[in-house]
């Protein structure tokens, strides 16, 4: 322990940080957490006079009698979790035994609730009869089911994917019904919200809450005050409400797949608790949806693989709001007040995850600004690295390592509302993504890269999977080899260095988005796709 270091740690969890001071170390819950599984906690027990994690709620946190332990050992005097609406909870001794024994009794109810859901998922696997689908009115109100736990993220592609959807389906028909753990701030104020409500319970182990949310959707939908005319899922791990309310209701299931959960749980997560049942659920989604929404060929010939037909797959790549994102958005006040005003930006966004390619687009930045000095442009470089996440601390230290801290800035995450104008505040924007780790083919497509498109804003990107499909190298932005640091390197001197040929890249690039990549464009393939099969 030195002297420098802050006396208060401040941890954030679906909160966008306050302003900070030199006193106050900030950390995302991934990093802390990342740091909790490497060990490196335990080089700062007691090390902080106050520690405060703030979240959307202090009852739904994950493994939360764990988290309330790491956080109590770091803390000499004041441990508080405080909550979006304004509850705190303070971290001491009769609360953490008070919650250890809420641990127990979950703990003693958690074979019933893993008995229940196997039970379930074995009823709701046989064959569902399609016949309603000859009746479907696609065009009338739909229910869209977003059923994953991540509560109160005020910035991310998935909340932009949500909204997007949300918002177009009522240009084609009636106004859908968002069910939800938690209100989207893009959706729009028409569209009718109604919250899920989120269990108590089972929160201290991993994998649970998604089960116990199962069962109180299934309660409440028994007796609904409103039905839909069809419903669209977007899967998440554990969940399957949505296939049995399709029974229930008669109507026809549209799922959005994103990728295996159980891939991504155990290649970019800590792996899965109970990993055969997540299979069973997520191959129950699969076979008994009518329509499955994906948004890559990848996952698309991943799923002819595992039997699901092909007249029942829709590859429907993400989009953007061209007129939200615009290059009509000034970005000079905000450079202004970042003192960027008369520099060179090269610009990152995103949420930090590990295939996001962030540290490859720190160290190749490090090799372009040793070079800079040469090209003659006179005016100085820096880059700004929008978001929070996992792997932001590495690309902190490598910024360190390299000597460019200076030129690097990191604001932090933003909300979804002014991701807009921070890209108008860039010069060049960058989507470095890597391959996947253990060899397969990249199904990503990344909302990031439309957004860039959309803003008519020079592109660096990763030739991988989709984003080469989207871009054409040297048409509408400049593709390299990924995860190659002399690759990305030489790619983003190469846009520097021809400033015309990369504006009409960037012209080029959003007169493709605005023909094909629009949300609107987006919710009419699915509809299309859902009515030929009604037809």
């Amino acid at each position: 322990m030195t002297s420098a270091r802050p006396t208060c740690l401040l941890i954030l969890d679906g909160r966008l940080p306050p302003a900070g001071d030199a006193q106050t170390e900030m950390l995302d819950l991934q990093a802390f957490v990342a740091l909790a599984y490497q060990g490196h906690w335990m080089r700062r027990l007691l090390a902080y006079r106050e520690v405060r994690l703030l979240t959307y709620s202090a009852r739904h946190l994950p493994r939360r009698f764990l988290l309330m332990l790491l956080l109590w050992c770091l803390a000499r005097r004041r441990c508080v979790i405080e909550s979006q609406d304004g509850q705190t909870l303070s971290v001491h001794w009769p609360a953490l035994l008070a919650q250890a024994w809420h641990s127990l009794l979950d703990a003693w109810g958690r074979p019933g609730l893993l008995r229940r859901a196997r039970q379930q998922v074995t009823l709701l696997a046989q064959p569902r009869p399609r016949a309603t689908l000859a009746a479907v009115p696609a065009r009338q109100a739909p229910w869209y089911l977003k059923t994953d736990l991540w509560l109160g993220t005020p910035a991310g592609g998935s909340i932009t994917h949500v909204a997007g959807v949300v918002n177009h389906l009522a240009d084609f028909g009636g106004s859908p019904i968002l069910w939800a753990p938690t209100a989207n701030p893009l959706v729009d104020r028409a569209v009718t919200f109604r919250p899920l409500a989120l269990p108590d319970r089972y929160w201290d182990f991993r994998e649970c809450p998604p089960l116990a949310l199962n069962e109180w959707m299934v309660r409440h939908w028994q007796t609904p005050q409103e039905q839909p005319s069809w419903i669209y899922q977007r899967y998440s791990l554990h969940q399957y409400a949505g296939v049995w309310a399709a029974r229930h209701f008669k109507v026809p299931l549209v799922l959005e797949y994103n990728g295996s959960e159980v891939w991504i749980g155990q290649h970019w997560g800590n792996g899965l608790r109970y990993p055969a049942l997540a299979q069973e659920i997520e191959m129950l989604n699969l076979r008994q949806a009518d329509l499955v929404v994906v948004v890559s060929a990848p996952l698309r010939a991943e799923l002819e693989a595992i039997g699901v037909a092909p007249e029942r797959i829709l590859v429907n790549p993400n989009g953007v709001d061209p007129q939200v994102y615009s290059p009509q958005v000034d970005g000079m006040p905000l450079r202004r007040r970042l003192a960027l005003e008369n520099a060179c930006v090269i610009g990152f966004i995103g949420t930090f995850g590990k295939w996001h390619g962030a540290q490859v687009l720190v160290e190749a930045f490090a090799r372009v600004l040793e070079a800079w000095p040469s090209t003659g442009c006179g005016k100085p470089l820096h880059l700004l690295m929008i978001g929070d996440g996992q792997t932001q601390a590495q690309c902190r230290d490598l910024a360190v390592r390299f000597g460019i801290e200076a030129s690097v800035h990191f604001p932090g995450t933003v909300p979804q509302k002014e991701g807009p104008q921070w890209l108008a505040a860039c010069d060049l924007l960058v989507a470095p993504h890597v391959p996947n780790p253990d060899g397969s083919a990249f199904f990503g497509s990344p909302t990031k890269v439309f957004e860039y498109m959309a803003m008519q804003k020079p592109i660096v990107a990763s030739r991988l999977g989709q984003i080469g499909e989207v871009l054409s190298h040297g048409v509408s932005a400049r593709l390299v080899e990924p995860g190659s640091v002399a690759s990305l390197a030489e790619g983003l001197l190469s846009v520097l260095a021809d400033p015309e040929g990369a504006q009409e890249m960037a012209r080029r690039a959003r007169l493709e988005v605005l023909a094909h990549y629009t949300w609107q464009a987006h919710v009419g393939r699915i509809l299309t796709a859902l009515e030929r099969l009604c037809a």
